[in-house]
């Protein structure tokens, strides 16, 4: 498996790739075209207002049409940019946030440089228990001055012990003392994923080497094409009209 600091510097490199190389960058927006061109519609065939029970496609309805989840989950924009996420990063993480009294959830992604470690079952690594988030807190929000660094643990969804403590320590120094955000289940969604591997690995990461080396196939034809370009001449003898010779060279042009 990579370790956290190798995945770090993998997903810089992709990142910058994603956004400086045409051909990587090109290549994510054609497949997010292909996946949310035509968008995405969700409904439910429970919605019989008659009935005594819940209407279960108007609570779905209300849960994609919130403004929050629609800025960060639900809407087209967000699509793709959770589509490039996981090309470039590889890995998503999804926090639940969930009202205990009313039950509404809303969707927030959390940054994947900000996930330090996944804790799982100690006799199944298959099973996450927590995500340890590590971050820089804003203590002043609107001038953006001051910081404090904060470590939480996020619940995997799905995961439910009877007991449920407020703060753990860490399992790994067993000195720091985090929050647990019981309130905020998270959905890590991975791609490339190896077997017993905590983190995937980016798709862009498999394309760079071949970017690269078409990048430099175009560097050196424009060189040759260049050079070429000292042959094309024309010549003019001093004599008569007739003794004149011209002489062009055709270039070759690339293939598509």
């Amino acid at each position: 498996d990579f370790s956290r600091d190798g995945l770090r510097q993998i997903t810089a490199v992709c990142r910058v790739m994603a956004t400086k190389n045409p051909l990587i960058r090109r290549g994510i927006r054609l497949r997010t075209a292909y996946v949310w061109g035509q968008g995405v519609q969700i409904s439910a065939r429970d919605g019989d207002k008659k009935s005594r029970g819940q209407d279960v496609n108007a609570v779905i309805q209300d849960f994609l049409d919130d403004p929050g989840n629609q800025r960060t989950f639900t809407s087209q924009q967000a699509h793709e940019e959770l589509e490039q996420s996981a090309a470039t990063d590889g890995n998503v993480f999804l926090a639940l946030f969930t009202s205990p009294r009313t039950g509404r959830v809303q969707v927030r992604s959390r940054p994947w440089d900000e996930i330090a470690d996944t804790i799982t079952n100690p006799e199944d690594d298959s099973e996450p228990w927590y995500y340890k988030r590590v971050w820089q807190e804003r203590t002043d929000p609107l001038t953006g001055t001051g910081t404090r660094l904060r470590t939480a643990y996020y619940p995997a969804l799905g995961y439910k012990p009877k007991f449920r403590p407020l703060r753990i320590k860490d399992p790994v120094s067993g000195s720091q003392l985090a929050e647990v955000m019981w309130d905020a289940p998270t959905l890590h969604v991975k791609v490339n994923g190896l077997r017993g591997a905590k983190y995937g690995i980016p798709d862009v990461y498999a394309a760079i080497d071949w970017a690269s080396a078409y990048k430099d196939f175009l560097t050196d034809w424009a060189t040759l094409i260049k050079a070429l370009s000292r042959f094309a001449w024309r010549l003019t003898s001093r004599g008569s009209r007739q003794a004149r010779s011209r002489f062009s060279w055709n270039l070759p042009t690339p293939e598509r």
